[in-house]
């Protein structure tokens, strides 16, 4: 019966302290989460994008700096983890799957960015559209037709297509 009270206090011990020390690293967490996301907020880095995408990206790195806290946190109190970042994995990949055609465009509009095959501006010849490029975004560049229609081409489409400037 002794043995079994001390193996119980030792116990209680061990999981006071890991439960004391995982509420300080959550509280902390928290508060270092809030004070990026207000800094973000604030920052002039940001001020060139558009109102809509950086309070996108805000609440991404909120909530994948959130999910990195609570996984630390179950790792402090002994959960296995492993499984937990399995399922993360899975989801991501599903997501991934899911959005696969506008991950595409967002590559095309980046690689238009990047080669500069036109500019905002030029005249352009893809496939039977043609017209004069007005703007490009991040999953479509409009064009504008010669009889004044606006076109809006997918840029995945749009960087595997032949296009003549």
């Amino acid at each position: 019966m002794e043995k079994f009270l001390d193996k119980l206090v030792e116990g209680s011990i061990d999981i006071s302290a890991k439960l004391i020390i995982a509420v300080i690293v959550l509280a902390i967490g928290s508060k270092i989460i809030k004070a990026i996301e207000s800094n973000l907020r604030k920052e002039n880095k940001l001020k060139h994008l558009d109102a809509s995408v950086k309070g996108f990206l805000i609440s991404f790195i909120s909530i994948t700096s959130k999910i990195i806290l609570f996984i630390v946190v179950l790792h402090i109190l002994g959960v296995p983890t492993a499984s937990i970042i399995t399922v993360f994995g899975s989801c991501a990949v599903a997501i991934g799957l899911a959005l696969q055609g506008g991950l595409s465009n967002i590559a095309g509009g980046l690689m238009i960015l990047i080669f500069k095959p036109f500019k905002v501006g030029d005249y352009i010849v893809v496939g039977n559209l043609e017209g004069t490029v007005r703007t490009i975004e991040l999953l479509y560049t409009k064009l504008t037709t010669v009889d004044n229609k606006v076109v809006m081409l997918p840029n995945g489409a749009l960087s595997n297509s032949n296009i003549v400037n």
